[in-house]
Order: C-alpha cells, then sequence, then structure tokens
C-alpha cells in the first residue's frame, strides 16, 4: 500500500477533479487497482472511507488567496 501525503490541493474545474481525485485515491487503495465495483471503490465514491476527510469551503477559492 502506497502512503499519501498528509494533504493534498488539487485545483480545476471541480467536476474534472471530483472523479480525478477518487480515481486516484481508489488505485492506491483498493486491492484491485481501481475496480469501482468493491467495498472500498464504493465508499471512495460515497466519500465515506474512513482514512479520507474531505473539506467543502464555505465559498470559491480565488487564486489571489494563495501565495506562489
Amino acid at each position: 500500500m502506497h502512503t499519501l501525503p498528509p494533504a493534498q490541493l488539487w485545483i480545476g474545474k471541480h467536476d474534472h477533479l471530483v472523479g480525478t481525485v477518487q480515481s486516484y485515491i481508489q488505485k492506491l487503495f483498493c486491492n484491485n487497482g481501481g475496480c469501482q465495483t468493491c467495498t472500498t471503490c464504493m465508499r471512495i465514491r460515497e466519500k465515506q472511507h474512513h482514512s479520507l476527510l474531505w473539506l467543502y469551503p464555505e465559498k470559491n477559492y480565488t487564486i489571489e488567496q494563495f501565495d506562489d
């Protein structure tokens, strides 16, 4: 099993990123390489996996709010 960094920041369009991030995490956690059908993959897709914490901002961030 791979070790994930304690936090990650993914930047892009929301709809595209949700699928991309879920697929990435499923490939790391799933014993079948991201099969999409096992309990692990389903819990990740439903954002219910015990090892993950999904954070949602109260409003959209802007580029100006982040330092280089």
